[in-house]
Formats: C-alpha cells, sequence, structure tokens
C-alpha cells in the first residue's frame, strides 16, 4: 500500500520533508535510496557530516563538485568520465607531525601523475611552507621536446636521439642570476665537489659543444670575470683560475698539470688546410681599441709568480749562461709567425 502525503511532512514537530519533496535537515535514518536529483540541504551555509565510508559512482566529468556555484566554476571538482576508468587520486592522511601522502592508483602496476595550472598560470611548490622540498628518485625535466635523461642519476633531460631542442634566438636553456652584499667569506654561486673513491677517472664538470651546422663562433665554455672602478679586486683576480691542489702527501705515478690544453684529432681524415688558424692556445687582446691600446703599454704577455731567483740549479727559473738556440716554438703574434728561440737544457 503507498502512502501519498501532500504537504510537507513534520515528525516530532520538527519539518523532515518540505512541500516539493526536498528533505530537511536534521534527518537520521538507516538506510536512505532516492532517485532524481537530490538536494540535501536547503541554504548554502548548512553542513552535512556523513561518518562512516562513503562511496560516489558515476561517469560524469563532475562526479563531485565542490563550490559556491556548485557545479558552475567549482572549486574542487572530481572528473571520472574517462572511458574504462579504473585509476585514480588518494589521499592517506596521517597523525599530528605525520607525512600525508598523495598517491596515484591503479588496478595495473603502473600510472602516471600529472599536476598544471591552467594556461600561464605558475604551479607553486612550497611557496608558503618553509621546509625542504624534497625530490626522490630523479627529476626529470620534459623540456622543449626532450626526452627522459637516460644517464642522469640526480636530474636531466634529453639523450643523443631527443635533446631538448630550440630554434628560438638568444635562447638559454638553463638561467640562474643571483646577486651577493656579503662583506666577507667565500661566496659561490655554485658549488661542486665530486669525490671519486673507485678505480675509474671522471670529471667534476665536463661541458661539450658539438658543432653539427655551419656556425660563426662557439666555444665549449666561456668564463668571464668583470671589473671597473664600483667593482675591483685587493688580491687576484682571474677570468679562470685552474689550480692543481697538491696534498700534503707524495704522489705516485701519473701525469698532473694544472692546466691541460689538448687537440683530438678523431681519425686519419682530419685536415687543418682549411681552417684559418688553429692553435693549442690563443692569446687576444680585444675590445675597444683606445682601452686594448692601455694593455699593451702596461701588461705582460705571461706573469710567472713563485719561480724565485734564476740560479744554476735543476729549478724551473735557472740560468743558462750564452748559448745558441737549437730549436724554434713558434707562435703568430697579429698574422705573422715568430719563434720562440729554444736549446736542450743543461738541466734536463
Amino acid at each position: 500500500m503507498a502512502l501519498h502525503i501532500s504537504g510537507p511532512l513534520y515528525v516530532g514537530g520538527v519539518e523532515v520533508v518540505d512541500e516539493d519533496g526536498n528533505i530537511d535537515a536534521p534527518v537520521t535514518t538507516t538506510n536512505l535510496t532516492t532517485t532524481g536529483n537530490t538536494i540535501l540541504g536547503d541554504a548554502v551555509t548548512d553542513t552535512l557530516t556523513v561518518q562512516g565510508a562513503s562511496s560516489i559512482q558515476s561517469t560524469s566529468a563532475l562526479s563531485l563538485a565542490v563550490g559556491a556555484n556548485g557545479a558552475t566554476t567549482p572549486a574542487f571538482t572530481v572528473d571520472s568520465a574517462t572511458a574504462s576508468q579504473v585509476a585514480g587520486l588518494k589521499v592517506t592522511g596521517a597523525a599530528t607531525g605525520g607525512t600525508v601522502a598523495i598517491v596515484a592508483t591503479d588496478s595495473g602496476a603502473d600510472t602516471n601523475l600529472t599536476i598544471n595550472a591552467k594556461g600561464t598560470g605558475t604551479i607553486g611548490i612550497g611557496s608558503v611552507s618553509t621546509g625542504v622540498v624534497q625530490v626522490t628518485p630523479k627529476l626529470s625535466l620534459g623540456l622543449n621536446g626532450g626526452a627522459a635523461s637516460d644517464s642522469g642519476i640526480l636530474m636531466g633531460v634529453g639523450t643523443s636521439v631527443a635533446p631538448a631542442a630550440t630554434s628560438t634566438a638568444d635562447a638559454k636553456f638553463v638561467e640562474i642570476r643571483a646577486k651577493t652584499t656579503a662583506a666577507t667569506g667565500d661566496n659561490r654561486l655554485a658549488y661542486l665537489r665530486y669525490d671519486i673513491g673507485g678505480a675509474a677517472g671522471g670529471e667534476c664538470i665536463r661541458a661539450f659543444t658539438d658543432l653539427t651546422a655551419a656556425t660563426n663562433t662557439a666555444r665549449g665554455a666561456h668564463v668571464s670575470l668583470q671589473a671597473g672602478a664600483t667593482g675591483t679586486v685587493s688580491g687576484l683576480g682571474a677570468g679562470v683560475d685552474a689550480q692543481l691542489y697538491l696534498k700534503n702527501e707524495a704522489l705516485a705515478g701519473g701525469t698532473y698539470s694544472a692546466l691541460n690544453s689538448e687537440i683530438y684529432s678523431e681519425g686519419s681524415s682530419v685536415t687543418t688546410a682549411g681552417a684559418t688558424d688553429v692553435s693549442f692556445i690563443r692569446v687576444s687582446n680585444g675590445g675597444d681599441a683606445t682601452g686594448a691600446a692601455t694593455v699593451l703599454a702596461a701588461g705582460n704577455f705571461m706573469t710567472l709568480s713563485g719561480m724565485g731567483t734564476a740560479t744554476s740549479a735543476t729549478n724551473i727559473f735557472h740560468t743558462t749562461g750564452t748559448v745558441s738556440a737549437t730549436h724554434g716554438l713558434r707562435i703568430n703574434i697579429d698574422g705573422v709567425d715568430y719563434d720562440v728561440l729554444l736549446k736542450a737544457s743543461t738541466y734536463a
């Protein structure tokens, strides 16, 4: 037998169902099944408390929408409209001071997770908190079409087959600009220290520029120190400082050098006949002609420090007496070839 009620329904003097069939709070029920569109509450300031587990089964792009305007421009949306959707997102709470976990879920073994702002919006990670942002395991920078790095342990982007690429003029793939106003200390923009504790060799930094097209000027690395009237040094100012640090112990074998300049020829087809100039070391006095003239007038081609007084001994700087040169080392100065005259060392 069906029960039909016209008008609102009151229980114990409290309106439970209004005249339009809407369920009003407060109401407590063990099992509640509704069909069609169901509205709980009649004002945006009402609260809904659910005790126990809850699930929503929906294939809608707005399976759950929360916001001041409901499904219109919501503050939070759950979209489960993807065909055969089985992957999702799980949020696990924690005790006070613990770690809240946000992880992707899937019926399979692996699934990806993306986080995006809208349009040109910015994604802020740790933009309010003051703790450390920890990335584990490797950070792969998927930029400009670069594939995930094969060999980068901590971070990387691109492979030899699929590097990050651009055709934009004057582009920089990485740019960091910083400033310090500290009055004391040894201040550095970047500090890299590499401990080689095994039998294999290596480098702390490896820079490699590969010319795969005709270009004008290129360098494997370009390092500069800028100085002027408002920025000076009281000690050493060097564009590049190459130091061989000898520990307070005896060396054993090997070839050591503070600076190694090498021209590496890959194969027997190498020829330098078409090059304008090829040299192991090139020294240039460039820039403004007037300024360059002051360098010529007061500067040195080379300054040697710590050589001591020339003696007739096996020191690097030693006397030879009056001798005749037997060999020459060619150098080029402003397009003219000269010889640095040499003789066999008395103390070789």
